[in-house]
């Protein structure tokens, strides 16, 4: 097997893990098991659970702004392009690590940090200075509420499919509205 893959074989199985038996729950041994590996390949790769879960984290979050950028050059130009790309790529990679591993990553401080600098980097991202400053701020504190919001967590996949496209929806009717020129 390729390096590459081993590394995210095993980053399947963290997920895995932590979905299953939770962030506080999971071990590297349980990792272990799961991707059917020795405890050496693991180690070569992370020495730590954390190690390994910030790696989780990285991928998640470069996949967010990776599937952002490809759906960017899809979308009609105009004010808040950007930021629409970004909420589309968010929907589409509600998948794990969802909100039941998140919600325990983020107390750990190392996690919760690396989760921080990632919401700071794409905030960045998607301001283009054509959207007001607090739409850019509401809509992301919507994707964050994605994962982070227990009852999400309970609900149906279709529930959720159902609220995020409604939810989509009127996020991107606020950016247009917000940045819609007036009749004269």
């Amino acid at each position: 097997m390729v390096r590459r893959d081993t590394r995210e074989l095993l980053l399947d199985a963290a997920v895995k893990v932590v979905n299953e038996m939770g962030f506080y729950r999971a071990t590297m041994d349980a990792i272990v098991a799961q991707a059917e590996v020795s405890k050496g390949c693991l180690t070569h790769y992370f020495k730590t659970k954390n190690q390994c879960l910030l790696a989780v984290i990285d991928r998640y979050f470069e996949r967010i702004l990776s599937d952002a950028e490809a759906l960017f050059t899809t979308l009609p130009e105009g004010p808040g392009r950007m930021l629409k790309a970004y909420l589309q790529s968010w929907v589409n990679w509600q998948e794990p690590p969802g909100p039941v591993v998140m919600l325990g990553m983020l107390e750990d401080p190392e996690l919760r940090g690396r989760v921080i600098e990632y919401r700071i980097r794409h905030y960045e991202m998607v301001l283009d200075g054509l959207v007001p400053e607090f739409v850019a701020q509401k809509t992301l504190l919507w994707c964050a509420g994605l994962w982070t919001t227990p009852l999400l967590a309970k609900a149906t996949p279709e529930e959720m499919s159902a609220f995020r496209g409604v939810m989509l929806n009127e996020m991107f009717n606020m950016i247009d509205a917000s940045v819609a020129v007036p009749a004269i």
